[in-house]
């Protein structure tokens, strides 16, 4: 797997390795919802469904990472 792959170097910084491992995580879903779900997403929005409190927890988790990350 792309972890297996990346967790082989072990002199590099975990974080960089994680890092790695969203970007091709997030490449591969963009290319999963493309082929499955690309009519859906167009037309009705790729957040349709989701209650506002989901996208609120969706919201704080993103600025809870960003805020993380910048200490």
């Amino acid at each position: 797997t792309m972890q297996a792959i990346i967790k082989k170097r072990p002199s590099r910084n975990i974080n960089v390795q994680n890092f790695w491992l969203y970007i091709f995580g997030m490449l591969f879903n963009l290319v999963a919802i493309c082929v499955q779900d690309f009519d859906a997403v167009m037309n009705k929005g790729f957040f349709h469904g989701y209650s506002f409190i989901t996208l609120l927890m969706i919201l704080n988790h993103a600025l809870r990472v960003a805020l993380l990350y910048q200490w």
